[in-house]
């Protein structure tokens, strides 16, 4: 699996990204799924008013790198 973010700008000079290569994991339901959602209603106070993660319709994907490529960053 591969994840990619970046930060596009009309001045190519100004680009920005990073790529993420590993192994990917659903967490769909159940426990862990509750504990990972916790975690992130922790860090994102706005997730449980404006993007509510619900086991009946929701996952969560879990990414464990192998490798990381960048561009960009200064």
């Amino acid at each position: 699996m591969a994840v990619t973010v970046d930060l596009y700008s009309e001045a190519w000079a100004h680009l920005k990204g990073v790529m993420v290569q590993g192994r990917a994991a659903l967490i769909d339901k159940g426990p862990r799924f509750r504990k990972v959602r916790a975690l992130l209603y922790a860090k994102y106070l706005q997730y449980p008013t404006d993007a509510a993660l619900d086991e009946s319709d929701s996952v969560i994907v879990e990414v464990t790198p192998s490798r990381v490529f960048s561009w960009g960053m200064r």
